[in-house]
């Protein structure tokens, strides 16, 4: 999803990172490739998290800093916006060995990117200039000024919010027992219509591909599915949403759909080529199609069992990936990882991360 903001303080670049993770980062240093657009304005890239105490460590650092910086260059930066998130004072930030050795490693690796020289902190009052500077008080500005500035207040009108903490981006079963109460014993019922479906195929020899009632109940939970979007569900429903998307033809339906945005509808993606279709074409998020896939499939997962949600969690996952909220494709990739080990679309999702791929609509975002 995409939120545009022109800005034309640095202060402004400092409040939007937490909204392009998702989350306010702890211990860490940000790094925003900064890239010319069409009209020769900057635009602001990849933007990459990495541990304080990796970044930092005297012989691992200046490893980690090269592979950063290629991945920035790949991205096509021409130079690095840097902070570093550490909940001390700006002293305490200038005098951390960590933050001297990640410094060292990042001038050294990047001498490409000037801005390295001048890095940023946001501490635990206080934000600004890492170094002594003429625009910033000797102890840094008051937080409260991200709060209010340009970028911030952009992407709260946009619905956009960044959440205190990375683990914080994993979703929470509900509190409501009676409500997943509910969505199990429908999820219950529709497992055995779905068994029912597959044993009509299955009774003749030699067996159809499949049913005809198994045709027309994938037809009918994508209906179900693009049906609740942007609805409060009942709770019956999500169980059967759930149970839908068990069935891989049916969620690689709603995924393409999701992917492909517009009117395009699930029904009508489920030939088994849907996704590599729109993967081919590969067009940029919609940000109201999206939400609202986003927010069905976290009501889905909240009110699954326990240990029966990766179905769900995967799709979010590659959602989240498809829109480069990284940070938050991993936490969902590693909770359906958690319910069901080897789950394929997670597993796809967490290689695509290691090996720093973007979604292939992302190199082409400028032209977008």
């Amino acid at each position: 999803m995409t939120t545009t903001v022109t800005v034309d303080d640095p202060r402004d670049l400092v409040a939007h990172l937490p909204y392009r993770l998702g989350f306010h980062p702890a211990d860490s240093v940000v790094l925003a490739g900064l890239c010319r657009g069409p009209s020769g304005r900057d635009l602001v890239g990849l933007v990459v998290r990495c541990d304080l105490a990796d970044l930092g460590h005297p012989a691992a650092g200046p490893a980690l800093a090269a592979t950063l910086g290629g991945h920035l260059l790949a991205d096509g930066a021409y130079d690095v916006f840097a902070v570093v998130y550490l909940a001390t004072s700006r002293r305490g930030v200038s005098r951390d060995e960590r933050v001297r050795h990640a410094r060292r490693a990042l001038v050294d690796a990047m001498p490409w990117a000037a801005s390295l020289r001048g890095p940023w902190f946001v501490g635990h009052e206080a934000f600004g200039h890492l170094d002594p500077c003429r625009c910033c008080a000797a102890g840094g500005r008051p937080l409260r000024d991200l709060e209010t500035s340009v970028a911030s207040a952009a992407f709260v009108a946009d619905g956009r919010a960044a959440v205190r903490c990375r683990e914080d981006l994993a979703v929470v079963r509900t509190q409501d027992t009676a409500a997943r109460a509910a969505a199990a014993r429908a999820g219950a019922q529709e497992r055995r219509r779905v068994a029912a479906a597959r044993a009509v195929g299955a009774a003749f020899r030699p067996p159809p591909a499949e049913s005809a009632e198994l045709c027309r109940l994938r037809q009918e939970h994508c209906d179900l599915w693009d049906s609740s979007l942007g609805e409060v569900p009942a709770h019956a429903t999500l169980g059967r949403l759930l149970v839908a998307l068990e069935d891989t033809r049916v969620r690689d339906a709603v995924l393409a759909a999701t992917l492909a945005g517009g009117d395009v509808v699930a029904r009508d993606l489920l030939p088994v080529d849907a996704v590599d279709l729109v993967l081919t074409v590969a067009p940029p998020p919609e940000r109201d199609t999206i939400v609202a896939a986003d927010r069905l499939a976290c009501a889905v997962v909240a009110h699954a069992p326990d240990g029966a949600a990766a179905p769900a969690l995967g799709l979010l996952s590659y959602l989240c990936w498809w829109d480069a909220a990284g940070a938050r494709a991993d936490v969902l990739a590693g909770q359906a990882l958690q319910e069901q080990p080897g789950h394929r679309l997670a597993v796809l999702v967490r290689e695509a991360l290691d090996a720093a791929v973007p979604p292939p609509w992302y190199p082409q975002r400028h032209e977008h």
